[in-house]
C-alpha cells in the first residue's frame, strides 16, 4: 500500500441539520449554479471564511476564495 504524501491536505466531514425550508432552497440554488451540494456548501464555507479568518484559512491565496455562484448578499435564511 502506497503512503499518501504529508503535504496533501486532509479533509473531514461535517455533518448538520436544517431546517427543512433552508435545505430545500439549498437545493435550488446548487442547481441553479449546476453544482452539488458539497461543491456549494465548500463554496459558501470558503467565502465566509476568506473574508472574516483570511490569514489563518491554509494558504489560500486571496483570489481563489470567491463569493459562490447564487449566493446573495445579507441574510440567506429560507
Amino acid at each position: 500500500m502506497e503512503s499518501k504524501n504529508r503535504k496533501e491536505a486532509k479533509e473531514r466531514m461535517i455533518h448538520i441539520r436544517l431546517p427543512e425550508a433552508m435545505h430545500k432552497t439549498l437545493r435550488i440554488r446548487a442547481a441553479e449554479a449546476d453544482e452539488t451540494i458539497q461543491e456549494w456548501v465548500l463554496q459558501a464555507i470558503e467565502y465566509k471564511l476568506g473574508v472574516r479568518e483570511k490569514a489563518e484559512y491554509e494558504e489560500k491565496n486571496d483570489n481563489d476564495v470567491q463569493q459562490p455562484k447564487g449566493v446573495r448578499n445579507g441574510n440567506n435564511n429560507a
